[in-house]
This record gives C-alpha cells, sequence and structure tokens, in this order.
C-alpha cells in the first residue's frame, strides 16, 4: 500500500481542493518531538501534514491551535494557521494519533549558511510582533506570576547535582557512538564548574514576577525561515506554553547570535523597536541564556543515558553537544554574551 492510499482516509476529512496529487514523508523533519511530517502537493498548493505523538493532550493542543489561530488571523502571515477539516474542527483524530494539516510555509532555515545582520533584525521583529499578538490573546489582563521556567530549570539542575556521579558516568560509558564518550566527559566536567553559580542565579531570579503569556519556548535556528533577508515561516508551536518573553528572546539569540555579544545587542535593540522590554524582562534574557547553556548538555546526557530515549540523526545530536560545550566553556570562563541592562 502506497502511502497516499494508506492517509487516503485521513485526508476524506478535508475537501478536495486539499487532496493531494504527490506525498513526501520526511519522518520527524529534524525535529526531537515525535511528531512525523508530511509534504502534501494539492491543487491549492503545498501543505503540511503533521501527527502529533500519541502522548499528546488534545486539550493542550488545541489551546496551541487557538493561539495560533489568533495570531495568524491577527495578520501575522508567517504562521501557518491549521486547517479546518470538514467537521469545522483543526484536529484529525485517526489512527490513535490527532493530526493537522497546514500551508506549507515557504523559505529555507538557513541563518548559519548564510548569516547577515538583516536577518536577525528581521527574526526579531517577527518574534516581537509574535509576542504582541500573544498578549492579547486572552482579552484580559492577567496578575504577573513567577515564570515556570525559572523553577523548572533550578528543578532540573538539582536533579542533576543529586545524581549518582559513578551510576550516570556508567551508563553514559554503555553509549557506543563514535566520538560520544569525549564529548559527554567534557561537559560534564564544564557543568561541574558552572553549576554553583548557575543554582544561585535560578534561585535568585525565581521570586521574580513578570507578566506571562503564550510563548513559543522552542525557537531556534530550524524554525525559522527566511526567503532572503526576510523571514517567511515561524514554524513548530508544539513546545508552546505560558511563559515570560525572555525565555522566547533567550533561545532564539542562543541559537542565532551564540556567543557574539554585538549580534546580542542588535537583536535585543531590534526587538526592542517593535515591543518594549520591562527591565525586569530584560535582566531574565541573561537568566535564561546562561542556564539553558548550563543545562542543554546535561539534558542530552540524561536523555540518551539514563532514559534511554532514542533519536534519529546522531551526527546531528553529536554537533549540538559541540556546540553547547563551545558555549558552556565560555561560560565556565565567566563569559556571558548578553549585554546587561
Amino acid at each position: 500500500m502506497n502511502r497516499r492510499t494508506e492517509l487516503a482516509s485521513l485526508l476524506a476529512h478535508f475537501p478536495a481542493a486539499y487532496q493531494p496529487s504527490q506525498i513526501r514523508a520526511l519522518g520527524n523533519a529534524g525535529g526531537y518531538s515525535g511528531a512525523q511530517f508530511w509534504q502534501l502537493h494539492t491543487a491549492d498548493g503545498t501543505y503540511c501534514l503533521r501527527r502529533w505523538p500519541s502522548e499528546s493532550q488534545r486539550s493542550r493542543l488545541n489551546w496551541i491551535h487557538e493561539v495560533v489561530v489568533h495570531v495568524g488571523c491577527g495578520g501575522l502571515h508567517e504562521v501557518p494557521v491549521p486547517l479546518a477539516n470538514a467537521q469545522g474542527q483543526r484536529l484529525t483524530h485517526w489512527q490513535q494519533h490527532d493530526w493537522e494539516l497546514a500551508r506549507w510555509m515557504p523559505g529555507t532555515a538557513n541563518f548559519h549558511q548564510e548569516p547577515s545582520d538583516e536577518k536577525l533584525l528581521a527574526a526579531m521583529h517577527v518574534l516581537a510582533r509574535f509576542h504582541l499578538a500573544t498578549a492579547q490573546f486572552s482579552g484580559q489582563t492577567r496578575p504577573r506570576e513567577t515564570p515556570p521556567g525559572l523553577q523548572q530549570r533550578l528543578h532540573r539542575l538539582r536533579q542533576f547535582q543529586a545524581a549518582d556521579a559513578t551510576l550516570l558516568a556508567q551508563a553514559v560509558a554503555r553509549i557506543e557512538w563514535p566520538g560520544w564518550l569525549p564529548r559527554a566527559e567534557r561537559l560534564r566536567m564544564l557543568f561541574d564548574r558552572v553549576q554553583s553559580q548557575i543554582e544561585a542565579e535560578l534561585s535568585q531570579a525565581r521570586v521574580t514576577q513578570v507578566p506571562l503569556q503564550p510563548c513559543l519556548r522552542d525557537i531556534w535556528h530550524d524554525h525559522i525561515l527566511f526567503s532572503g533577508d526576510r523571514v517567511t515561516g515561524l514554524i513548530d508551536f508544539g513546545a508552546m506554553r505560558m511563559e515570560t518573553v525572555a525565555g522566547d528572546l533567550a533561545r532564539l539569540l542562543g541559537s542565532l547570535a551564540g556567543d557574539d555579544s554585538r549580534r546580542w545587542q542588535l537583536g535585543l535593540s531590534a526587538y526592542q523597536e517593535v515591543r518594549h522590554l520591562e527591565p525586569v524582562e530584560r535582566t531574565l534574557v541573561g537568566v535564561y541564556d546562561r542556564s539553558a547553556v548550563a543545562l542543554s548538555g546535561m539534558n542530552w546526557l540524561w536523555w540518551l543515558a539514563i532514559e534511554r530515549r532514542q533519536f534519529e540523526n546522531r551526527e546531528a545530536i553529536l554537533q549540538r553537544l559541540d556546540d553547547n560545550a563551545t558555549r558552556l566553556a565560555q561560560l565556565a570562563g565567566g563569559y556571558s554574551p548578553c549585554p546587561e541592562n
């Protein structure tokens, strides 16, 4: 049975204009969430079919869709709004999974291959516009709250601190990827050098109260699509939660600018051309970035060695470990690219 026949009963939920003449399976499309993707060529253009992981909560997916529809219908055309099926629903349940169909966004995630200040400015402007739109999502003013990400990161850091070092080392050593072990040992050594500093910083910051709103939480290089110097796609909303905008800023700038302090300053200034940052939000950007640098590599070690998770594309994971180790070494040496207020 070919892919088109296999998916025919699912796609029958959608109008005839969206029935594909060609289907291309993309697997996880380079992601790690467990979602699967297909590119569909139809009479109405190109679309993306997404199968959410079976463990996804439908209520949360519906909330994500409500936010995306609000943003997309509010004029942010870089966002792919899920289509309604014949029953008027944006989620279609089929074969024990929830599925969505959305327009295929043009462009390429190529900032690292072809970086430019113009691209960085465009990305920060789009993120600021997204945040302006999601701030109006509920229509009500929410009380200021402590960002959940701060407590979650502090809990994760303490979990790593409390882990039995011998058992962790044994688990890490059981992974037999070429080049894995020296990377893992370096990351553990660098984490040990920064963990006390990051614990103190998170402990101090977790009493901070700021506005919370729907935030992307996984806005990084591969989720920003460019056509020339313009952003033409902002994709993948699976990690969206209520958070402080500082988390999104740290995630995107950490991914695009790395340890380039000039580009950090440029990016923050560009964002504030569209949306004002409160001083406390501005301070939290650095906290989120430094804690992400400290925890990222250890998260991968934990997922792979302790939880025994399986991921595609080992080379991509090893490259992410290398990138993290480079930034972690800078942090261990006392350097942070995020400028002070």
